[in-house]
């Protein structure tokens, strides 16, 4: 069965030889965009962290947070967890494919 599919096919996928293919973010203004990307990137992680946290501790701590902070907390926390999550998502593969370049 083999035999007949390579005789059908001609070579078998092992014998391509396919070239190293690499990105080039070689371009002017690819330093700028990926400083740019970056910052927004990291400074949007960080406030989102933390409205997470302020979010989380005003459910932890209700004697001390004013009731309307709670009920904020408790309407918004799963929709802020996911932005997060999506966020850092996002940043992971932009450190990945490109990697943060903050201009230091």
């Amino acid at each position: 069965m083999i035999h007949f599919a390579v005789e059908l096919i001609g070579s078998l996928p092992a014998d391509v030889t396919v070239p190293p293919i690499a990105p080039d973010f070689s371009a002017p203004f690819m330093v700028g965009v990926q400083t740019v990307v970056s910052y927004i990137l990291g400074a949007a992680l960080v406030i989102m962290f933390g409205v997470l946290i302020v979010a989380v501790a005003s459910l932890g701590f209700k004697s001390i947070v004013p009731e309307r902070m709670q009920s904020w907390a408790g309407e918004n926390v799963a929709t802020v967890a996911i932005a997060t999550i999506i966020l850092g998502s996002i940043s992971g593969i932009f450190a990945w494919l490109v990697n943060f370049n903050f201009g230091f």
